[in-house]
């Protein structure tokens, strides 16, 4: 009979899953790997595997071969079923164990993944993050349907600030993973913003977690404006406030035809440069994840655009006392024809711009 050496259990994120190892004397060993979300229950192994000369079986790199199931099912609990196979080719007796649940995560948060979960939302943000008034901002946590928010309001008639609380509740579950709209907007109208008051910022909390969130008034609109999925699989947004550059470059195939030289295709290549803008310390860390990130849209109008990818970051920090930490991007459309209409641009200068115009 087949004994684990190893294998995981509790919950485990997709990045820094242990490896699933057997001993066994048999000639090879039946394996049966499955997923169950809220949609049922899939097999993604069923192969039979035979042992090294220590009569040991190693199932490694488990996490990459369940990443899609919690790309698309938030959480997953997983299970393994397996029996002795000798020499003739018969099965013995079947036996299962749980390797519990897996949710997905390329980050390596020094603790077990369930520590981490009990503290911390799913985010690398561990720090205050700026935000403002028509920005969209979204927190995600595991094992958690609602949060609270205690928001800081200044009072002009009063000149004196208050504490005001409400209870905001999951906009979108999948698996056990939770969303919830932090944004400034949400805030404001949950825990009830009277005329004369400003909302300076608030905090959200839900069992042990907190984040954070400080309310400034946007001088320019965000450009770009940017939702990608984080190290752990869930939607963040970034706002830059710094210089947007275009930049379009142009592959001309040409022939001669009769007697005449044409460009026969014309390939455009539309090339962007960002600057996030000035960053605190929590948030530098943090944008890096937009670097990493494998799935970013443009995010305009509230609501998320054409797919980008970036080609080229830089994303340097020094701990000089005076560092003031900004970083630089540049991205293109993903799609193929990058001739596209931007037909909700911000404009610099209005129809009735003239000569007469300071």
């Amino acid at each position: 009979m087949a004994t684990i050496l190893k294998q995981p259990s509790g919950l485990s994120f997709t990045g820094t899953m242990d490896d699933l190892s057997f001993k066994t004397s048999s000639v090879a060993l039946d394996v049966i790997l499955a997923v169950k979300s809220s949609y049922g229950t899939e097999k993604v192994i069923s192969e039979t595997y035979y042992p090294d000369s220590s009569g040991t079986i190693t199932l490694s790199d488990l996490g990459d071969l369940l990443e899609p199931y919690c790309r698309q099912y938030g959480s997953i609990t997983v299970s393994a079923e397996y029996a002795d196979v000798d020499a003739e080719g018969t099965k013995g007796m079947s036996y299962t164990t749980e390797l519990g649940t897996v949710l997905f995560g390329t980050v390596d948060v020094q603790e077990s993944a369930s520590a981490f979960c009990d503290a911390h939302f799913l985010t690398i943000l561990n720090g205050p993050k700026e935000t403002a008034y028509g920005r969209t901002e979204c927190l995600s946590a595991y094992s958690a349907t609602s949060l609270t928010v205690t928001a800081t309001v200044y009072s002009s008639t009063t000149k004196a600030t208050s504490s005001k609380t409400a209870t905001l509740s999951a906009i979108n579950t999948t698996g056990s993973v939770s969303d919830f709209n932090v944004s400034a907007s949400a805030v404001a109208s949950a825990v009830g913003i009277a005329s004369g008051e400003t909302l300076l910022g608030y905090v959200c909390t839900a069992g042990s977690r907190s984040q954070e969130y400080i309310v400034i008034e946007d001088e320019i609109p965000p450009s770009p404006a940017m939702c990608f999925l984080n190290s752990f699989g869930c939607w963040e947004y970034i706002y830059c406030t710094g210089t947007h550059t275009k930049d379009s470059k142009y592959e001309r195939s040409s022939a001669r035809v009769s007697g005449m030289t044409r460009n026969y295709k014309i390939t455009e290549t539309r090339e962007f440069k960002a600057k996030t803008g000035v960053l605190n310390e929590a948030m530098a860390d943090w944008a890096d994840d937009l670097f990493r990130s494998q799935s970013v849209y443009l995010f305009n109008g509230g609501k998320m655009g054409k797919e980008v990818v970036i080609t080229d970051s830089k994303s340097e920090i020094t701990n000089e006392d005076d560092n003031m930490p900004s970083f630089e991007f540049t991205w293109q459309y993903s799609q193929k024809l990058h001739n596209i209409m931007d037909v909700e641009r911000e404009r610099v200068f209005d129809a009735t711009f003239d000569y007469t115009f300071e």
